[in-house]
């Protein structure tokens, strides 16, 4: 598995290609936690220019700009081949709690 470190003033981050339940190419994950589960995440960062449209025929509003962040958590049990998305901070993903909680149960049966 192709890993690359990367060393800050204040701590090294281990980033890898981890093949994804329901993904046909790998992603670039960064290793949260290590171990028999290892937790894994992906930052998207991205700058919206704040139009939003009205509704009605009207002209589109502006709102303001606004930056945006997403982070995507992924777990991946050793032994297992590909790692399984548990949700993320955005309101119409998977429900964390659920999704953590089915996958949690079937490691500890």
């Amino acid at each position: 598995m192709a890993s690359v470190e990367i060393k800050s003033k204040d701590n090294v981050s281990i980033c890898k290609y981890i093949n994804v339940v329901g993904k046909d190419e790998p992603l670039v994950l960064a290793e949260v936690v290590k171990g028999a589960v290892t937790l894994y995440n992906i930052n998207t960062q991205g700058f919206s220019s704040g139009f939003a449209p009205s509704g009605m025929g009207g002209a589109p509003m502006n709102i303001g700009p606004m930056t945006y962040d997403i982070k995507n958590l992924y777990i991946l049990r050793t032994g297992e081949e590909k790692a399984t998305h548990l949700g993320s901070n955005q309101l119409f993903t998977k429900n964390f709690r659920t999704a953590a909680s089915v996958f949690l149960k079937i490691v500890l049966l």
